[in-house]
């Protein structure tokens, strides 16, 4: 008899068919060139995004031979990733630090951007500025190697090949990290001839950059999103034949489409459509895959006029022009995530769990932890017993409730549960330095600790050793948020310590400049969505300073990221005409960097209008 595996609850079993329809459109995209989009739809905890991270998996397994990306055991128990980060996870830093830029062939170019629902509490705008970045540490070895390709063959003759940034590793092409993507050789060159080539290179270069900088100033590059598609041409476009370096396909997924919309995640929208339309004239090599849910997306009427990613997207998967729909409904072959969590049982066991589950990939996992912690319904070797087979058979199974009693159960530690009250309140992201500070506030230790634990082996939520983690999924959340009466009495009282703990944060200088820009983002997000719609006034103009401090963020980030500071600067004019804040008491120079964002991206008319209210 086997026993149940460590890790049972990363088996992915199922969904072949599903799986093999990406395969086959990347395939296509990679042989015609031409862009497709496939929209994974379903309900929450049907597998839509552990199906992505699959098929990256097929892809660094299959079609990744140099072994360019990490595998996918950097999203092992990750549900929440949605591509590898070498800005922020240290085994991705520790595999892109491995090996020297342009000694691997890059084959495919993988883009991960998950949304947040901008209803959440800590909602905070997708940061373009990083995902920018992010394609140009990627793009620029496979940009230099055309460039570089007749000064190849003359250095390897001297013993020192460094075409496409020489021994310049990707991590040192990170801001924090060290130099921009340059030309680094490591040891000792000397020798006329060498320094000749050096020499010639570094013009290459150079007359590559300034070419580069002429093109996106004429496409408008204080534009993030047009700069962004504008490096895409670079690396797509004309006058390159197909099937040379420079047509590596792009993968850009992104979960949780759905709040791509207005009143949600408007730049990332505006980016999709007008990539989309771009890769379509130009015949780019992109594969679009879209998680989203499915009622949402076939709902034409809730569109009511809004943009939406459904209602632009829609149109192209429903006529089969250059997209389909993977609709993740009952997933019958579940077996083997049964048989991992609980050894071997009988055929008729294992179907009585997967009829109950009904096909729900999340919800089995949770009636299987019901299973694991329960002695009762278990015979001495391992199988069901019958009292198990009546609980299982007469029992009421809904996903929020199993979380819900597994967190009260005694397998849950108290600080667990304290750690994941507290930061509940927060959102489905939260900040780990405030739930810690105002977990002392409250007199609940431990809360960095108990989070720790939560994550591993409790799996509730993820990312705590990056300070802004967030739960697997919003069950956990609403389930960790029902314990917040018992633990702390009210979750006004939590809500009052979490906003003191972020105004200790912005104040403790030392503490704020250690901590990186997404942890000091979140708790700048927060400090607005808890003070905004506070009954005292010197909270909400708190709130007001943040949002100018978000602006201002955006601005000065590494691309400037106006789409971000637009929707920031929009918050805090939607405050100004509902009277949260009177604008006397601002300073004036915050204002006018709020009125000159307004104007930029919204014209003059907006900015008037502000500006009369002000």
């Amino acid at each position: 008899m086997s026993s149940p595996t460590s890790d049972w609850r990363d088996v992915f079993c199922g969904r072949s068919a599903e799986l093999q329809a990406l395969r086959s459109a990347y395939d296509a995209v990679a042989v015609t060139g031409n862009p497709q989009v496939v929209a994974v739809l379903g309900d929450r905890g049907m597998g839509k995004t552990r199906l992505v991270s699959e098929f990256y998996a097929f892809l660094t397994r299959e079609r990744d031979p140099e072994h360019y990306w990490p595998g996918v055991g950097v999203f092992r128990g990750r549900n929440l990733l949605v591509g590898p980060d070498v800005e922020r996870d240290p085994s991705v830093r520790e595999h892109f630090a491995s090996f020297n830029l342009g000694t691997r062939r890059m084959p495919f170019l993988w883009w991960g951007i998950r949304l947040g629902d901008p209803d959440d509490r800590n909602a905070v705008p997708t940061d373009l500025s990083t995902h920018h970045r992010f394609l140009n540490v990627h793009l620029e070895p496979i940009r230099q190697a055309g460039a570089l390709a007749a000064n190849k063959s003359e250095l390897v003759e001297v013993g020192r090949d460094t075409v496409q940034s020489g021994a310049m590793k990707l991590v040192e092409a990170i801001p924090f990290a060290g130099p921009a993507i340059g030309l680094l050789v490591e040891g000792a060159l000397t020798g006329r001839r060498v320094a000749r080539l050096r020499a010639e290179r570094q013009a290459i270069l150079e007359r590559h950059r300034t070419e580069q900088v002429a093109r996106l100033a004429r496409a408008q590059a204080d534009d993030l999103i047009d700069a962004t598609i504008e490096e895409l041409a670079l690396h797509f476009g004309t006058p390159h034949a197909k099937g040379t370096v420079n047509r590596v396909p792009l993968v850009l997924f992104v979960d949780d489409a759905q709040f791509a919309r207005t009143g949600g995640d408007e730049s990332v929208l505006r980016l999709l459509t007008d990539l989309w339309a771009r890769a379509q004239a130009e015949g780019w090599p992109v594969l679009l895959i879209a998680t989203h849910w499915e009622r949402e997306w076939w709902n034409v009427e809730a569109d009511n006029g809004n943009a939406t990613f459904a209602a632009h997207f829609r149109s192209f998967v429903s006529a089969g022009q250059g997209g389909l729909a993977l609709s993740l409904g009952r997933e019958p072959a579940l077996a083997t995530l049964v048989q991992a969590g609980l050894g071997d049982l009988s055929d008729a066991d294992v179907e009585l769990l997967l009829d109950r589950a009904d096909g729900n990939p999340q919800l089995l996992l949770e009636i299987v932890e019901r299973a694991r912690r329960s002695p009762a319904w278990r015979e001495a070797g391992g199988g069901l017993s019958e009292a198990g087979r009546r609980q299982l058979a007469t029992a009421r199974f809904e996903l929020h409730e199993l979380i819900r009693q597994r967190m009260e159960s005694d397998d849950t530690p108290d600080s667990v549960r304290r750690a994941m009250a507290v930061s509940s309140v927060q959102g489905v992201e939260f900040s780990c330095a405030v739930a810690e500070r105002a977990g002392s506030l409250l007199h609940a230790e431990h809360v960095r600790q108990g989070l720790e634990v939560a994550e591993r082996p409790h799996r509730y939520v993820q990312g705590v050793e990056r300070g802004v983690a967030g739960f697997l999924q919003r069950a956990y959340r609403d389930a960790a948020l029902s314990l917040v009466d018992g633990q702390f009495g009210s979750s006004d009282d939590v809500a009052a310590a979490l906003l003191k703990a972020t105004d200790e944060l912005l104040e403790d200088h030392a503490r704020w400049n250690v901590m990186d820009a997404a942890e000091q983002d979140a708790v700048l997000s927060l400090r607005v969505s808890l003070g905004e719609s506070s009954p005292d006034e010197s909270g909400r103009r708190k709130a007001a300073s943040a949002i100018v401090q978000c602006v201002r963020r955006a601005l000065e980030s590494t691309p400037s990221d106006m789409p971000r500071a637009a929707t920031w600067a929009q918050r805090f004019q939607a405050g100004v005409e509902d009277g949260r804040w009177d604008s006397s008491l601002l300073d004036t120079e915050d204002l006018s960097t709020v009125e000159s964002t307004l104007r930029y991206w919204l014209g003059e008319g907006v900015a008037l209008r502000m500006s009369q209210d002000l």
